[in-house]
């Protein structure tokens, strides 16, 4: 139902973009499908506790000539815009990950039930 990133490949301008979804304080956005092959973009906060009327941004946009350069490039950028996570070039994992590699939903393997 949901859809975290999306990129596109524009053969006209021989290049590609990313949309990609953003989490702005109480509220977080997602893609999802429309209907006749529409895309929507959905802005939630998921609690009827949240009495904000607006925020600032909701997605971000990037063009480039490589997907995984836009990856990186689109990423590196929105860590700057919002300044709420690292990269993981900019953090100091534990040694165990050379032997097991990267797990996103439990990185350091402490909370596995």
């Amino acid at each position: 139902m949901e859809t975290q990133l999306i990129i596109l490949q524009l053969p006209e301008l021989n290049s590609y973009v990313l949309i990609l979804p953003l989490i702005e304080g109480k509220f977080r956005s997602a893609i999802h499908p429309g209907s006749n092959g529409e895309v929507v973009l959905c802005v939630e906060s998921g609690s009827t506790k949240v009495m904000e009327k607006s925020f600032t941004c909701c997605a971000y946009f990037h063009v480039g000539n490589n997907p995984y350069d836009l990856m990186r490039d689109a990423i590196s950028v929105v860590r700057v815009h919002l300044g709420t996570f690292r990269l993981l070039e900019e953090k100091n994992p534990p040694k165990i990950i050379d032997s097991f590699g990267w797990c996103t939903w439990d990185a350091f393997y402490l909370t596995v039930q």
